[in-house]
């Protein structure tokens, strides 16, 4: 999850039980037991979109085993083991999503099911290494791309660059909010480039299945077109030098969270999608995480 929902979502932090059908509220708790342990599927694609056209760039899907390793009064330890990677392409994209094949990841959370620490940093940062060495040795991404990837070298860069599906996975926890109620903000938050960006915030209760034990909670960002172009210039910058500042424009930039969830904590399926047009051309990205 990023830093801007994160912030977002202390506001709809109140005391509710999970689902009171009294009066129509809810609130996202983790209700998990120790050794508990439950399989999820992930899609993740990016899409180009232009005039009717529409071309698949990328497509990767990879399977992830999750176990809870300990439960205390205030804190779960959680564990996340990836396999069956698959990957329609070889691009550099999917290179870069294959590092977490066979990569096994701990951290801890707190009661709610809230993030809260990377645990086994020493080991992932290790993983990386060799295997960013072996990109690039064996491939020929370009010398900016692995100089990007060299730059998840922290624990803080491999929590937001590389984590992405569990920050995903674990972006509702301690939310508390009624039916149909909505909420919303703004930010100047730092953005993914590590640059602050101006965004509108939404949040909205849609849906609660008392039948199903269930509910459909979804969150989006809206990002300012000249904050956006400005970062992205600086980005560029930064790494193909500055007279490459001005090659890209980008506009109609915006994320959507939607998660579906049973009482239990356990999400059914959660989705992402990131919409940008870069040069009049349409950019899609979708992550999808689905219970078996």
């Amino acid at each position: 999850m990023n830093r801007f929902l994160l912030v977002f979502l202390l506001i709809a932090a109140k005391a509710f039980c999970q689902i009171n059908p009294a009066d129509s509220t809810v609130q996202v708790v983790a209700y998990w037991d120790k050794n508990e342990a439950h399989s999820y599927s992930i899609v993740h694609e990016k899409l180009k979109v232009k005039g009717t056209d529409t071309t698949v760039t990328f497509h990767v899907d990879y399977k992830v085993d999750i176990t809870i390793k300990d439960s205390t009064e205030n804190s779960y330890t959680v564990e996340w083991k990836y396999r069956d990677f698959k990957s329609a392409d070889k691009s550099a994209s999917s290179k870069t999503a294959g590092l977490v094949d066979g990569l096994t990841v701990r951290f801890k959370t707190n009661e709610m099911g809230e993030y809260e620490e990377l645990l086994n940093w020493k080991e992932i940062n290790e993983h990386l290494k060799k295997s960013i060495a072996n990109l690039e040795k064996t491939t020929k991404l370009p010398p900016f791309f692995i100089k990007s990837l060299k730059t998840i070298n922290t624990r803080e860069s491999v929590e937001e660059g590389l984590l992405v599906d569990i920050q995903q996975f674990h972006s509702f926890y301690g939310t508390a909010m009624t039916l149909g109620e909505e909420i919303s903000d703004t930010s100047e938050e730092a953005g993914d480039l590590g640059i602050p960006v101006k965004s509108e915030l939404y949040l909205v209760l849609e849906e609660i299945d008392f039948e199903d034990e269930a509910y459909l909670i979804k969150f989006f960002q809206t990002y300012d077109d000249e904050s956006v172009q400005s970062a992205m210039g600086e980005f560029i910058g930064d790494f193909l030098g500055t007279e490459n500042t001005k090659a890209v424009t980008a506009s109609g930039f915006e994320d959507y969270y939607g998660a579906y969830i049973h009482t239990s904590g356990w999400p059914y399926n959660m989705f992402y999608q990131r919409d940008m047009t870069i040069n009049g051309e349409t950019n899609i990205e979708t992550r999808a995480i689905a219970f078996e």
